[in-house]
């Protein structure tokens, strides 16, 4: 069995890192940079770094914070998402530092988007980002652009399940930054429309009694973790000693 990976993921709002509460309110945390340098020092499999203004003004990415993280010279891979339009935009994320990226609202204004830019970026690069909200047995993609839900119907389905993007991002958004609130159930019932495609899951996950519930379901490749990581400096030696070794890529913990 393939092990599971821990992913630490930063959100970045006016150049700052930021808790986010269901996408809708913000607590304000300190410098990205702090946070990526703590979470490479920890020795997690992966950072994922989140900018909410890029995509909302439309922006372009935010080159200069991720140039500004490849001048750490992090051991981690980096993970961008947040203004990516268009497989030029890709390309200069590629070369500005990151490792692979996230593509989040364009692709709800371009369904074609993953095809085009892992032309350029190959699909291994390419991960889409899924914030979802379950209502009454039926999905819906959250853009938190116009704040409004979009039914995830078959011609969605078809572009979610292509080639052309390596993982899925999915994001509980109802319960994003509420204290053991993932519903491991919504892995469950999306496995059913995305034929076992591989996810990164995050929004609400807290504690390892809850992560090894989240490892359970074969299609989670990474279990994604936000702000929980960074209220005391020991929290992730605590997660990596209470996970199986069998079943996490449990790495030594670097001070």
């Amino acid at each position: 069995m393939k092990k599971k990976r821990i992913a630490g993921v930063i959100i970045v709002k006016n150049n700052i890192a930021v808790q986010s509460f269901s996408f809708k309110k913000y607590l304000p945390l300190g410098k990205p940079e702090h946070f990526v340098e703590n979470l490479d020092r920890w020795n997690i499999d992966e950072i994922i770094v989140l900018d909410i203004d890029s995509s909302k003004l439309n922006a372009g990415p935010n080159f200069e914070l991720i140039k500004r993280i490849a001048k750490l010279k992090i051991r981690t891979p980096l993970i961008y998402g947040g203004g990516i339009r268009n497989p030029e935009d890709a390309k200069k994320v590629i070369k500005s530092g990151a490792d692979r990226l996230i593509i989040g609202s364009s692709f709800l204004q371009d369904f074609n988007l993953p095809l085009k830019i892992s032309n350029v970026t190959g699909a291994q690069a390419v991960i889409l980002s899924l914030p979802l909200i379950k209502f009454q047995k039926e999905f819906f993609i959250f853009n938190y652009i116009l704040k409004k839900n979009i039914k995830i119907n078959s011609e969605i389905l078809n572009y979610i399940n292509s080639e052309y993007i390596s993982e899925l991002f999915l994001s509980d958004v109802l319960n994003d930054g509420k204290f053991n609130g993932f519903k491991p159930n919504i892995i469950k019932d999306l496995k059913r429309l995305t034929k076992n495609f591989p996810l990164l899951v995050f929004g609400g996950i807290s504690d390892t009694t809850q992560i090894n519930k989240i490892a359970k379901f074969s299609n989670v490749s990474s279990i994604c973790l936000g702000n929980f990581l960074n209220y005391h400096e020991l929290n992730y030696q605590k997660y990596l000693k209470d996970l199986p070794k069998n079943k996490f890529r449990v790495s030594q913990f670097h001070k």
